[in-house]
């Protein structure tokens, strides 16, 4: 379900926001444009994952500092 919703906020077209998955549990929403690296210098000695991966076969893995967040994205901020 939750890859459905994925795909019905890329199809929306108003989607300008990303979901970032605190350690606490709480579900923080960013604008975009917004890159892993951004997101780091507020919460240091962290990293990003992407909560639901494209290949879910795959385990994700840990993102650059210059990669993008995406569009109706969902992330894992972890220590």
């Amino acid at each position: 379900m939750v890859m459905g919703m994925r795909m019905k906020m890329r199809m929306c077209g108003r989607c300008e926001k990303v979901r970032v998955i605190q350690p606490d549990g709480q579900v923080r929403q960013l604008e975009l444009p917004v890159s892993v690296g951004d997101l780091l210098r507020l919460h240091p000695h962290h990293y990003v994952r992407e909560a639901i991966t494209r290949r879910s076969r795959f385990r994700a893995s840990i993102m650059p500092l210059e990669a993008q967040l995406e569009s109706g994205g969902i992330y894992l901020l972890l220590p």
